[in-house]
């Protein structure tokens, strides 16, 4: 496995990764987004190439994710994912939070392909979150389906979600991640955006 920059991180199965500071921002629908850095407006102090608040993992080849300014939902950046073009090959970013027991979490990213390049890539992404114990342990994880690269617009923004995840027993952390998965040569590119992380629903 190879790490970017210094950043702690992994693929599959994911390693622990520090808990990262958490800005809250109040969301239009009243919730709070938990997502660190959710626009990606932030760059890491270490290393001005990626984003506060995530960590950046690779399989198989060196990673290729960098902040981006061209493109961008809301603000002024967003994440680019340059595709590696390597069959077997996995990279991705993920964010460690604490998570609270008997509640609900969503998980959204909006993504699209980069304007500027005509090649979708050969692969896929999906979001994952993985549930911790206290010991850093996984307890169990879900995963999205996957989605294409060819599926996603060069023009339009696409929302992709994880919907009411129930925090499991003995939970103590999660870590929400987006995982690309190149099945081909190509050297396609995405983009992310405007992530959400959010307690919907707390029981008793």
């Amino acid at each position: 496995m190879r790490r970017a920059a210094g950043k702690a991180g992994r693929g599959i199965p994911l390693l622990l990764a520090a808990l990262m500071p958490v800005t809250a921002a109040a969301s239009s629908d009243g919730t709070t987004n938990l997502a660190p850095n959710p626009g990606f407006e932030t760059a890491d102090a270490n290393n001005r190439l990626l984003p506060e608040g995530w960590c950046t993992f690779s399989i198989g080849a060196d990673c290729d994710i960098r902040l981006y300014s061209r493109e961008s939902l809301e603000g002024t950046r967003s994440l680019r994912i340059n595709m590696i073009p390597r069959v077997g090959a996995v990279q991705g970013v993920v964010a460690s939070l604490p998570v609270e027991p008997k509640t609900r979490y969503d998980f959204s990213v909006s993504a699209k392909r980069a304007r500027d390049v005509l090649s979708s890539a050969a692969g896929y992404f999906k979001l994952v979150v993985e549930w911790l114990d206290e010991h850093s342990g996984e307890i169990t994880r879900k995963e999205s389906a996957p989605v294409a690269l060819g599926s996603l617009s060069r023009k339009r923004w696409k929302r992709f979600e994880l919907r009411k995840l129930r925090v499991p027993r003995r939970a103590v952390t999660a870590k929400f991640s987006v995982q690309f998965f190149s099945t081909g040569p190509g050297r396609g590119v995405v983009l992310l955006d405007d992530v959400r992380i959010a307690a919907t629903w707390k029981g008793r």
